[in-house]
């Protein structure tokens, strides 16, 4: 699982699997579906994310993920050989 946040956009995206991705689906305005072959959910996207998460707890949660993320791939990046 991998959930990126890019701030430009106000786009979340939560990466549920390493499958290929064959279809999408807008399910809510600003809110899209990616499935797999056998239409599992394999990632979810939102727009518009600082307006729909309000709650303080929830957003802090959110960015705490994102700061975990980012520094797991930065222990990887300098982990692996050149």
């Amino acid at each position: 699982m991998k959930l990126t946040y890019d701030a430009d956009a106000d786009a979340v995206y939560l990466r549920l699997g390493e499958a290929q991705i064959v279809d999408s689906e807008t399910v809510a305005p600003g809110v899209v579906l990616d499935y797999d072959a056998n239409t599992n959910i394999v990632g979810v996207g939102m727009l518009s994310v600082s307006k729909r998460v309000t709650r303080p707890d929830t957003q802090r949660m959110l960015m705490e993920t994102l700061v975990a993320s980012k520094s797991e791939v930065s222990a990887l990046s300098s982990s692996s050989p050149s």
